[in-house]
């Protein structure tokens, strides 16, 4: 009797560590392969299971879904070139290279100094400092010239590897952009546009009263493009307004992006809508940036370590 209920006991006990190691693996990135993890080799069928059940909109888009549509060649958006100044951004933290580029590992961003140029003026239908897109993967066949009311560029070298660190830290601990949020009075007619661009909607929902986001995903999943507008349109196609409202970046240590800052981690560092994360948000950033955009921290996304793990599993 007392060897059965031992039995029981340790059957409970490892079926609980079991369930403990998938919903870790699930989350997070496994380091090793089928053929050195001795977990994953065992659970290999268990683990796909539970990923199954975990997928989201975010997996779906990147083909990992059922219905065996490719997403994963969808136009991958490389460079934002911004008029702006290359002091302020090295002031709010940022390592601008001889070429005048802000490497963020998924993304960079090119400033043209307006200190040296005129090109910084902007016109009534563009209230948005942004220069020009640089696209590649964009459908031959159409004749875009702009999106947003920004200039396109087409890029036909190499593809851009999305979770790529910066080659330099920078000095504020930013390693990638998570998002950036486009403003507008009609969202419809953005995700029109981005359609028409060959972007697909991954999610549609509402965060706040009265507003709408519409989220795309670009650059195999790497970055985010977040719509944020009310969720009635306002306007019609003569009114119609959008632009690049906001700049999300992710920051590899939040407490030292914080502290860059000088600013109280206790106080400033606080929970950000998106499950899991922390953000940080100052009014330190230099005027010539922030008169421009909102800019915020955040700490690491769920679904870039998901991503990572499945993309490592792909590769056995």
């Amino acid at each position: 009797m007392l060897k059965l209920q031992a039995c029981i006991v340790a059957a409970t006990f490892f079926k609980k560590v079991d369930n403990m190691m998938i919903r870790h693996n699930i989350v997070s990135s496994c380091r090793y392969s089928k053929r050195s993890c001795n977990f994953c080799a065992r659970n290999s069928t268990t683990y796909k299971n539970n990923v199954d059940k975990t997928r989201s909109a975010f997996s779906k888009y990147l083909n990992l879904g059922k219905d065996g549509t490719d997403n994963s060649n969808k136009p991958q958006l490389l460079s934002l070139t911004i008029n702006s100044t290359i002091t302020a951004w090295k002031t709010a933290g940022f390592y601008v290279n001889d070429e005048n580029i802000v490497d963020c590992g998924n993304l960079q961003i090119i400033i043209k100094d307006i200190n040296h140029s005129n090109s910084g003026k902007n016109n009534a239908t563009n209230p948005n400092p942004v220069d020009s897109l640089e696209w590649r993967g964009i459908d031959d066949n159409k004749k875009l010239i702009s999106l947003f009311n920004y200039n396109v560029k087409k890029h036909y070298e190499e593809k851009i590897v999305a979770t790529s660190p910066p080659k330099i830290q920078h000095p504020n601990f930013v390693n990638r952009i998570d998002h950036l949020v486009i403003r507008t009075n009609n969202n419809d007619l953005v995700k029109q546009e981005l359609e028409n661009f060959g972007l697909l909607l991954a999610a549609r929902k509402s965060s706040y009263p009265g507003t709408e986001q519409l989220f795309f995903y670009c650059n195999d999943g790497g970055l985010l493009l977040e719509v944020f507008g009310p969720e009635i349109n306002v306007g019609d196609d003569s009114s119609y307004k959008r632009y690049i409202w906001g700049i999300a970046f992710e920051s590899s240590n939040i407490i030292k992006t914080c502290d860059y800052f000088n600013e109280d981690a206790e106080t400033k560092i606080r929970k950000a809508v998106q499950p899991d994360r922390s953000i940080f948000t100052t009014n330190k950033i230099p005027k010539d940036v922030s008169k421009d955009f909102q800019i915020a921290f955040l700490t690491g996304s769920k679904r870039q370590e998901n991503q990572k793990c499945l993309d490592n599993r792909s590769r056995l």
